[in-house]
């Protein structure tokens, strides 16, 4: 096994945590989870409803990408985590 390349990337939102918006090792790429933050502001209250809010992580997830020269026709495994409105 490699070694991991971890990478930020200045035009995708600001981490909520301590990680890499992607590291490749061995020449795959794994995406971390993205958030419905806004990737312009990430102190503006998360938008209401799923729809924003997907909108909002597909927005994020399409910014990684293409800091990384790809799309989402590059996606093979997708991993989607759901909680209730509490």
């Amino acid at each position: 096994m490699g070694t991991p390349t971890f990478m930020t990337f200045g035009a995708a939102p600001k981490a909520c945590a301590p990680y890499s918006h992607a590291v490749e090792i061995d020449g795959w790429l794994w995406i971390t989870g993205q958030m419905p933050n806004y990737a312009d502001d990430h102190t503006k209250p998360l938008p209401n409803g799923i729809e924003a809010q997907t909108r909002n992580v597909m927005d994020n997830l399409r910014i990684v990408l293409s800091e990384l020269g790809i799309g989402l026709e590059n996606v093979g495994l997708p991993r989607v985590w759901l909680t209730p409105d509490l």
